[in-house]
């Protein structure tokens, strides 16, 4: 089953990388055509920073989370800011433990598509 991501202790507002996927064929007179490649051709990529107390935050959750979806590579589901439900992959993450019991963890989500 796919587990969504649902905390909302955010640092600063998540932003977001569109790509998009297209064919081009280009002809000698300079002229070229330009296509959507497969019918999920936009993948976004989000940069998101979450920072709290690990007790009072739910930040021993975040981090739990994310080190169990980084080591096996398995996607989940996330809400973005303005956007539909749609699934992620977490392909980067760092750490840093700050006074006190606070953490704050730094984390690039990038969108899959699965059947």
């Amino acid at each position: 089953m796919t587990e969504t991501f649902g905390w909302l202790v955010y640092s600063q507002e998540p932003q977001v990388e569109y790509a998009y996927a297209e064919k081009t064929a280009r002809f000698g007179d300079g002229y070229e055509q330009v296509a959507p490649d497969g019918i999920n051709s936009e993948r976004q990529t989000w940069t998101i920073e979450l920072w709290g107390h690990l007790q009072a935050d739910d930040m021993a959750g975040v981090r739990a989370f994310h080190r169990l979806r980084k080591t096996r590579g398995e996607s989940f589901f996330w809400t973005p800011p303005n956007e539909p439900m749609a699934r992620f992959r977490c392909t980067k993450l760092s750490a840093t433990d700050e006074r006190e019991g606070y953490i704050r963890i730094s984390c690039t989500f990038e969108q899959t598509f699965q059947p």
